[in-house]
């Protein structure tokens, strides 16, 4: 077989592989939890027979023992034989990290190959612990090394074209069918191909998107299971023509022969079946009507849908400066035999706009996928923490269907793990501890992702003891980031903003899962780095919540553009709070900083020139009034003096390239509606510059 045709029946295989191990691993974290429920133990045994199945069809040996062992432990639960204990569930666990393991060995053969013999004899012992492990270890005949063909079924066993054609007509007439006219397929695989199972299956996804399939031999049951021979029979209603159903069938590798016909037309099936010429390569069958509806999804390279991404950002530039220049042209050449003509141009601008912006958006939801891709993998790491420290946790997830952008799901599978291991370390007590609380031994973590507004916000809580901020206070004094005056100047909400500090801890001792201060720093800073920010809520005895507020993409975003020494900069308008106008004699020294009352609170200002290192600086006072920006960014709040406002504008990101990208308070740029270029000021790093200057207590806000 050729090398394309062994990646194809790769990755139909580890497709298969990966689907049943998330069905195990969901199933084994309910078993643990609720107990052997029925439908839960039918599901579990299902997928582990299916892997086994799989397994020999492809032709693994040693992944054939392990999922065999796998199916037994589970009827044994099922029936009742086998008790759920923790030990049984830790071993299941354990048995899905060695059928991993034996799956990337196909992806990356390793130097040395992982060894199943040790947790074959731990199977074997829960399974009958007086009986040999090479009695139970036995599955069913497999295949060695290469896979042998299956044999095909005598022509006493199989059934002839009549028998077949009745039982698909029965079939028809008690009602299993869709719409479209019914064919009789027959497929005889190459005498020499390997996998006709493999084949076979992916046969039937090919022709399930053409129609309905209602009757097979073998019975669907055994195709299931892998019980395939080289001949196989099908039957289909399918509104599309015979000669699109053939075209199909020959696209899948190693068909020798296909012959299609409908139903109630006799259907010759050869017991010796010559090799057929294919249907010439250059001769294309028209496209039914019904060939697009049919057609639902296709694969996608990421770095195309990128490409497009960055194309429909410089069309968003020109289609900005397009409608600049046309107000241009309003203002400067006033003339009435123009204005007829001028307002055509801003109509079909405003059309081409409108089709933009629908480009635009249909292009983000192409790179749009469900959360769930990365939260899926996070209840099993829960639970092992969890049994590691000696703890009880449910983990619960709600909203895994929101989607967001590919790149920034890459971003935050890092932080969001951070902060789950901090939950479960710090957070959620010892069972023994709750008790004594009142609470219930089992802790609660539950994620919930949702959109809000033009944001997704993840919020992660947890039930336990929450943060207290005088052990912060405490803590920080300890360790020598405060001294006990400025302790206790802090307030609260200013002491537990310390646990975002780099390398503060309140953790007394190191575990191999926290407590060296390393983390919630880096997971703020890399959240900010997307656009992103991170907010904590706690309260004492009762929990503790992180909310996560990302954008929806990293390519496009609203921003607020304002002036500074003639200088246009660009502010994301996702850490825009407001905008003011105050008379100067609304300022007040501070402790020696310029702060104004804003509904009753203290709101620290800066001069953004002076952030900026502009000698110049020209306040457009409006009526003796200061333009001021409100940002916020994790809890705290910030008022930027600024020349003047200019408006909202939607801007297309571009890196500042390997000499300016490290620039301290700019995160990239922007071209600009006149063709000008405009730095994007970067809201976190500005406010971590002005509290490292020394104004902590006038920077964070006072709720």
């Amino acid at each position: 077989m050729s090398q394309d045709h062994l990646s194809e029946d790769l990755e139909a295989f580890l497709a298969d592989v990966e689907d049943q191990l998330k069905s195990l691993e969901s199933g084994i974290l309910q078993l643990e939890q609720s107990g052997g429920e029925p439908d839960l133990l039918r599901g579990l045994f299902r997928a582990a027979h299916t892997l086994k199945g799989a397994s020999a069809t492809f032709g693994y040996p040693r992944m054939v023992e392990l999922t065999h062992l796998l199916e037994s432990l589970l009827d044994g639960v099922s029936q009742g034989d086998i008790k759920v204990t923790s030990r049984l569930i830790d071993t299941l666990f354990k048995s899905l990290d060695a059928l991993n393991a034996l799956t990337d060995e196909l992806v990356a053969p390793p130097d040395v190959v992982y060894d199943v013999k040790p947790l074959i004899a731990v199977l074997s012992e829960l399974l009958d612990p007086g009986a040999t492990q090479e009695a139970i270890a036995a599955p069913p005949e497999t295949h060695k090394g290469a896979p042998e063909a299956p044999p095909t079924h005598s022509s006493a066993e199989r059934e002839d074209g009549e028998s077949f054609r009745d039982r698909a007509l029965l079939a028809l007439e008690s009602g299993k069918g869709g719409e479209g006219d019914p064919y009789a397929i027959a497929v005889q695989w190459h005498p020499k191909c390997p996998t006709p199972a493999i084949r076979t299956l992916q046969l039937l996804k090919k022709l399930i998107r053409r129609g309905t399939l209602f009757a097979s031999d073998p019975p669907m049951e055994e195709i299931e299971n892998g019980q395939v021979g080289h001949a196989l029979k099908l039957a289909l209603l399918s509104t599309a023509r015979p000669d699109v159903l053939e075209s199909e069938i020959w696209t899948v590798p190693e068909v020798d022969s296909a012959q299609i016909a409908l139903l109630t037309e006799p259907l010759e099936v050869p017991s010796d079946v010559p090799v057929p010429t294919r249907p010439a390569e250059d001769v294309e069958a028209p496209a039914p009507a019904t060939e697009a509806k049919a057609i639902k999804t296709i694969r996608v390279d990421v770095a195309r849908l990128d490409n497009l991404m960055n194309l429909v950002g410089e069309l968003v530039i020109d289609r900005n400066r397009l409608f600049s220049q046309l107000k241009d042209i309003q203002r400067d050449f006033p003339l009435p035999a123009l204005k007829g003509a001028i307002s055509e141009v801003g109509e079909t601008l405003s059309h081409v706009g409108r089709m933009l912006t629908d480009l635009q958006e249909e292009i983000m939801k192409s790179r749009m996928v469900p959360i769930d891709n990365i939260l899926s993998k996070f209840p099993r790491m829960v639970r092992d923490l969890a049994s590691k420290e000696g703890k009880k946790v449910r983990f619960t997830v709600e909203g895994g269907e929101t989607e967001l952008d590919r790149s920034i799901l890459e971003e935050i599978k890092d932080p969001l793990i951070h902060i789950l291991r901090n939950c479960v370390d710090h957070g959620i007590e010892p069972p023994e501890k709750r008790t004594v609380s009142g609470k219930n031994p089992e802790g609660i973590l539950h994620l919930k992702a949702q959109h809000m507004e033009n944001l997704i916000v993840l919020s992660i809580e947890d039930d336990g003891g929450g943060i207290d901020a005088e052990r912060v206070r405490a803590s920080a004094v300890k360790k020598g980031f405060l001294s006990p005056q400025n302790a206790e100047q802090l307030t609260d909400r200013e002491a537990l903003d310390l646990i975002f500090t780099p390398g503060f801890s309140t953790s007394e001792q190191v575990s191999e899962i926290s407590g060296r201060g390393v983390g919630m720093d880096i997971v703020r800073h890399n959240l900010a780095r997307i656009g992103g920010s991170l907010q904590m809520e706690t309260r004492v005895g009762k929990g503790t919540r992180f909310l996560m507020k990302l954008p929806l993409t990293l390519a496009i975003i609203q921003s607020l553009l304002i002036r500074v020494n003639k200088r246009v900069y660009a502010i994301p308008l996702s850490f825009v709070e407001e905008t003011l106008r105050i008379f100067p004699t609304d300022i007040q020294t501070l402790k020696n900083r310029e702060t104004i009352f804003l509904r009753g609170k203290v709101l620290p200002l800066i001069r953004l020139s002076q952030i900026l290192r502009s000698h110049r600086s020209v306040i457009q006072t409006n009526g003796d009034k200061i333009f001021v920006v409100v940002v916020g960014f994790g809890g705290s709040r910030l008022g930027l003096i600024v020349d003047s406002l200019i408006g909202e504008q939607e801007i297309v990101i571009k890196p500042l390239g390997a000499f300016l990208g490290n620039i301290g308070g700019i995160s990239g740029a922007t071209i600009l509606s006149d063709g000008r270029v405009s730095l994007i000021l970067d809201i976190p790093t500005l406010l971590s510059t002005v509290k490292e200057q020394g104004q902590r207590d006038l920077v964070s806000a006072q709720a």
